[in-house]
């Protein structure tokens, strides 16, 4: 399934791109989403929280960054998981372009091919309408985050190895963890209430539509 979003960004690119350059902050804007381990530079573990009325998943992960183009403002990635209990999987290829929108916005454009399998994948095209009301959700986070000065920002968000054990550590293999989620991260993305604002909106446009065909 192929979903193409755009949305505009209330931050100047160079402070949207600052945040799409630390994975983790940027995992701290996706409702549900938390990275967990940091692998090497370009690669992240992580999970994904979704409920679905009573239905409760939690999906488990890897994030790969494939490309990082600063001149162009374009980032590629790859993630896959597996819920824990085994109700289904997720892959998905994005593209991410930013483009600067004077005066000091940023559009934002999201191209992404997303297979499921499990009970989400039931839902049918009715993920596209929930991914919509997602990328809204994480554009207003992504606007708050990056109007938070640079220097603000903690240089411990992902602890380096060396910091602590001095030459010996320096020979530590490149993977570490990266702190505790905020229980805001970690509160599952709650589906049902995303779904129930999509009928309102279908409900509204059948309602408009049926006033003009009189």
């Amino acid at each position: 399934m192929k979903i193409e979003q755009q949305v505009e960004v209330t931050a100047p690119v160079e402070r949207v791109w600052a945040v799409l350059d630390d994975v983790p902050r940027v995992a701290a804007c996706m409702p549900g989403a938390a990275v967990t381990k940091v692998i090497d530079e370009n690669t992240y573990e992580g999970t994904v929280s979704m409920k679905i009325g009573p239905i409760a998943m939690n999906y488990q992960g890897t994030v790969v960054i494939e490309q990082q183009d600063a001149s162009e403002r374009v980032v590629r990635l790859n993630a896959s998981g597996k819920d824990k209990k085994g109700a289904g999987s997720a892959k998905v290829a994005v593209l991410v372009r930013l483009t600067s929108v004077p005066p000091e916005h940023t559009e934002l454009a999201v191209c992404s091919d997303l297979q499921l399998s499990g009970r989400v994948a039931s839902m049918g095209r009715g993920v596209q309408d929930i991914a919509t009301k997602l990328f809204d959700e994480f554009a207003k986070r992504l606007s708050a985050e990056a109007a938070v000065p640079e220097d603000a920002i903690s240089e411990a968000a992902v602890p380096d190895a060396r910091a602590e054990g001095g030459a010996a550590a320096a020979d530590a293999p490149a993977e570490s963890t990266v702190p505790a989620a905020t229980a805001a991260e970690r509160a599952p993305i709650k589906v049902g209430g995303l779904l129930l604002d999509v009928f309102r909106e279908k409900l509204r446009g059948l309602l408009r539509w049926f006033r003009r065909s009189r």
